[in-house]
């Protein structure tokens, strides 16, 4: 009566005469199911701006359900996961959900990396895949162990064999699943060496 159109469910079941097996009548009625659409359309387009926003985010989101599988990446992600060496096509979501949570974390790892906070400077080539293996447990075990709505701290960081530095951190989710966020901090890193490099040429010239 107020000129605004709602979602109505139709719903009907026939009636037949039960020596002939033939239709006498239909009996029907329409539900209003206004309120639930409107609150799945919402849900749907909130989905669509958040799936948008996480595309345009320069840096890399993966989503990874309460085993550590991989759900999905964001465009950034996908692009870092083609580039860098990995025996995951960030494509094949059946490939995607199959590999365990610290197979994904050793191959990183060991064909990525060529060193990463905690290690003092040591080189993960030089580490033998017993060593690797361990690394990507303490990880694993850490995203694991998290409590819901915890997220990592930032001061990780990880040197990749392309010569970029990220770093990053991981949410647990209300349903357990993880929102890994790596951030590329190159440039940040080369200006800190920059300042620190000056800081130590102006301390020399005023002993």
């Amino acid at each position: 009566n107020d000129g605004n159109y709602r979602w109505l469910e139709d719903k009907a079941v026939a009636v037949r005469n039960a020596e002939t097996g033939r239709t006498e009548r239909i009996l029907g009625f329409n539900e209003d199911v206004h309120e639930t659409k409107s609150e799945a359309e919402a849900m749907r387009s909130s989905q669509e701006r958040l799936l948008e926003a996480l595309d345009a985010f320069p840096g890399l989101v993966v989503l990874r359900d309460k085993s550590g599988k991989i759900l999905s990446f964001n465009k950034r992600g996908k692009f870092l996961a083609s580039e860098w060496k990995t025996d995951l096509d960030p494509n094949n979501a059946e490939q995607l959900r199959s590999i365990e949570f610290i197979d994904q974390a050793f191959m990183d790892i060991k064909a990525n990396i060529k060193t990463i906070s905690g290690l003092e400077g040591q080189l993960v080539s030089e580490l033998s895949d017993q060593e690797v293996r361990l690394l990507a447990k303490e990880y694993v075990d850490e995203i694991e162990n998290m409590a819901v709505g915890a997220t990592t701290d930032l001061e990780a960081w990880a040197e990749m064999n392309d010569g970029t530095v990220w770093s990053g951190n991981t949410t647990k989710l209300a349903d357990g699943s993880t929102l890994n966020v790596g951030f590329d901090i190159t440039e940040l890193r080369e200006k800190e060496k920059a300042l620190s490099l000056a800081s130590e040429e102006a301390n020399k010239a005023n002993e």
